[in-house]
């Protein structure tokens, strides 16, 4: 089990995690002919982007505003936090009030 953190309080290194929606999502070629998978996870206070190297595969496992904890050893670039080959749990969402009250149309 790891420390669970909200990303505005983490600290470089040390094995912790962050529970939070997918904001954004993305997928790069470099130049090398490799891709990078970066998914923008939002916490309480703060982001934290999950990285992964030539495992463009991922992609299709993570869906915009889906809550999940990652967890792994963060590091500062810039002004955000990353973690470079996270493990990602897919945590239950709540459907809303809203959705549960709206019929569905077939």
């Amino acid at each position: 089990m790891t420390d669970e953190r909200d990303a505005d309080d983490l600290e470089e290194g040390k094995l912790q995690s962050v529970r939070g929606a997918i904001e954004d999502i993305d997928l790069r070629a470099t130049g090398s002919g490799g891709c990078v998978l970066g998914v923008l996870v939002r916490s309480r206070r703060g982001h934290v982007r999950a990285l992964w190297f030539n495992q463009p595969f991922l992609r299709d496992r993570f869906a915009f505003g889906q809550q999940v904890m990652v967890s792994g050893k963060p590091r500062r670039s810039g002004m955000i936090w990353e973690i470079v080959h996270p493990r990602v749990e897919t945590l239950a969402t709540r459907t809303s009030r809203w959705a549960r009250s709206c019929p569905s149309i077939r």
